[in-house]
């Protein structure tokens, strides 16, 4: 005598297991994994904003815009290194 999931299992078509478990469950860890990337680019998104803005900040209270080699400021105005 087999026991009630033993015989279940075996007059189950493959494709009907397939189809009705592992099919939803990969495509659930796929769209989880989508979710965690875009809140991952979000964050990083408001982390590289917030750099920035204190960057911003920095500079102000340093006497003015910085400049970068070639005479851009961040900006990307350019300005004239030379003093007359």
């Amino acid at each position: 005598m087999r026991s009630v999931p033993a015989a279940f299992l075996a007059e189950l078509p493959g494709s009907l297991l397939l189809a009705a478990v592992f099919l939803p469950v990969v495509l659930l860890l796929l769209l989880l994994i989508a979710w965690f990337r875009a809140q991952l680019v979000h964050v990083d998104e408001e982390q590289w904003l917030w750099a920035r803005r204190q960057q911003r900040r920095r500079s102000r209270y340093r006497g003015g815009a910085q400049t970068a080699p070639g005479g851009l400021t961040s900006a990307g105005r350019h300005v004239s290194t030379a003093r007359q």
